[in-house]
């Protein structure tokens, strides 16, 4: 990922230049590529297992079979995932639990790959309002809304979030995320939402609580692919909470959700 970033940035500075640039490309190493979550909602919960190539093939990820993949909690439950399509695991019976830290246990070709993830409590949205933006290029009479997602900060808590906004079912690509340090018990106006709302369209937010090392991961990540504009550095790779260099996250996360009709 990192070399395809050099590469992106060189064709911009030399494209209009006449000396040719002979840049090396050597094949990386492919990596382990995990992604799963656990939440407050009935399961069945997955873990989908793939593995990375080289600069040379971007696009293929073949997915890792036969793998030993296992959830447990601080409560005693344990359970082993049955692999239900190449690289895809699912679980049967473990359920998700506000306040409670849930550890991933993976074994593929005598790899062992592992995480934890703290499920935090439910952060209740108040409600949700919409206004039309004055900043949109595409502004009209009847275009382009921003929504507006009103809840209170738990004090008594470290709390990170994550925004998901659907517009007419579809999921927006962009990150929306937030910490309370700054607004540690407060009641909160998140109005960053926006993403080509217009009249007539009915959008529902999810407000997604999680912990410090998925925050960290969508963070960096929205950094590499420029929608979030969160930090000024970008890394080669988003902060993975996986141990053994796997790349991807294990989340445990609590939602809820609001509807509104933008009319």
């Amino acid at each position: 990922m990192k070399t395809i970033l050099y590469i992106a940035l060189i064709s911009i500075l030399f494209t209009s230049c006449e000396t040719v640039i002979d840049v090396d490309l050597n094949s990386t190493d492919s990596k382990v590529v995990i992604e799963g979550s656990i939440t407050n909602q009935p399961g069945p919960y997955t873990i989908k297992i793939t593995q990375t190539t080289d600069y040379f093939i971007p696009s293929n990820y073949p997915a890792m079979q036969n793998a030993i993949v296992n959830i447990s909690d601080d409560d005693g439950h344990f359970e082993t995932l049955i692999e239900v399509e190449p690289g895809i695991y699912q679980t049967a019976s473990i359920q998700g639990t506000t306040g409670h830290t849930y550890n991933l246990y993976i074994n593929i070709n005598d790899q062992e790959y592992t995480a934890s993830s703290y499920l935090p409590t439910i952060t209740p949205i108040d409600s949700l309002a919409y206004f039309e933006s004055p900043f949109s290029p595409h502004n009209t009479g009847d275009g382009n809304f921003r929504i507006s997602c009103y809840f209170h900060d738990d004090e008594n808590e470290e709390n990170y979030y994550r925004f998901k906004l659907y517009n007419n079912s579809v999921l927006s690509e962009k990150f929306y995320l937030l910490d309370d340090q700054l607004q540690n018990g407060r009641d909160i106006d998140y109005g960053r939402l926006q993403d080509e709302i217009n009249l007539n369209d009915t959008v529902v937010v999810e407000l997604v609580n999680i912990d410090e090392g998925v925050y960290n991961y969508f963070n960096t990540l929205s950094s590499i692919v420029g929608s979030g504009g969160m930090s000024s550095s970008i890394p080669a790779n988003p902060n993975s909470n996986i141990s053994n260099g796997a790349l991807g996250y294990f989340g445990a996360f609590s939602f809820t959700c609001d509807t509104i009709i933008i009319n």
